[in-house]
């Protein structure tokens, strides 16, 4: 009888522990913008610090689903910065970036992002030598092959698809460089491999950020 009734207990105390361990997740959703209130596209989501798979959309729209026992939400961008909110069970958390909110994520965390292969400061360049961006990122940057307005991040070769990297200004992804005149232009970083995970297929050619003043 002893024996019953123990392995009775050692039995409601595993599926106790188990039923805790996988309590329904919660859905939570939200949007995430800029100062001027303009939708970012490709943030990442973290959890108590942690890096999700989700990345919000072009109208800065993620949804995930979370453990009741995470304690805080964050959104990640590595040209725009982080803002952390604590998690107490709400389904819509919306986020604001470049106010230098809430905490900085952990330096590990961030090297997970990966680091840029090149990275330019644009105010020690001779400008007025190039009459379009193509010509100042053929001229400056490194880690980059040039041919008319087509750039090609090195060794990111493909036969059936297209080598261009993804180019996000200011934080934006954008489809066309060519009207920003390299007056303007403050920095210039590359990302290939792990440090374009943020960005998630777009990004597969890498990426080039583009900074203005």
């Amino acid at each position: 009888m002893v024996l019953c009734l123990l392995g009775f207990s050692v039995l409601s105390a595993q599926e106790k522990h188990e039923s805790q361990k996988n309590r329904e997740k919660i859905p939570v959703s939200g949007y995430v913008r800029d100062n001027s209130g303009n939708p970012i596209q490709g943030v990442s989501i973290f959890l108590d610090g942690k890096k999700s798979s989700i990345t919000t959309n072009s109208k800065g729209y993620y949804r995930i689903k979370v453990k009741p026992d995470v304690e805080t939400i964050s959104a990640f961008s590595l040209f725009i910065g982080i803002h952390e909110i604590n998690f107490t069970g709400q389904e819509r958390i919306d986020f604001a970036l470049g106010n230098n909110q809430g905490k900085e994520l952990k330096k590990e965390n961030v090297d997970e992002m990966g680091t840029p292969v090149s990275s330019v400061n644009m105010d020690k360049a001779n400008k007025t030598r190039y009459s379009n961006i193509y010509q100042m990122i053929k001229g400056e940057v490194p880690g980059v092959t040039v041919s008319g307005t087509t750039v090609t991040i090195r060794s990111s070769t493909s036969l059936t698809q297209s080598t261009e990297p993804l180019f996000v200004l200011d934080g934006v992804m954008v489809d066309n460089i060519g009207d920003i005149p390299p007056e303007i232009v403050k920095s210039i970083e590359v990302l290939k491999g792990p440090a374009t995970a943020i960005y998630g297929s777009r990004g597969a050619n890498g990426v080039i950020l583009i900074k203005t003043k």
